[in-house]
């Protein structure tokens, strides 16, 4: 006799899971995916991909270019970048590519 048939897994309030742990990626299980709360600047090397969960990001890249994103917008990360929240704090989904996190600065 079969047993029960599998659940399907539960939803993830991305936003609410990194807020818990402000500064600190919260890994997402079997995935290369991070959440952030940024209220510091964090460093990063070049790879992968960052979306602008909730509030602004600035980025702020190695060959001085910046890049200013709001809410659902995305781009890649080609280059070692800072991430900045463009005011108090911001949420961001970091995809893939490597990154220095925890390391915390202090915002100047």
């Amino acid at each position: 006799m079969p047993g029960p048939p599998p659940q399907p897994p539960a939803a993830l309030h991305l936003t609410r899971l990194a807020k818990v742990t402000p500064d600190q990626p919260v890994w997402l299980p079997g995935t290369g995916l991070r959440a952030l709360h940024l209220t510091r600047v964090h460093v990063g090397e070049a790879g992968g991909a960052v979306l602008c969960l909730e509030g602004e990001l600035l980025i702020d890249f190695a060959d001085g270019a910046f890049l200013h994103l709001r809410s659902g917008e995305a781009c890649s990360l080609g280059l070692a970048h800072r991430l900045l929240p463009a005011r108090r704090h911001c949420t961001a989904l970091h995809i893939g590519g490597e990154a220095r996190y925890p390391t915390v600065h202090s915002a100047q």
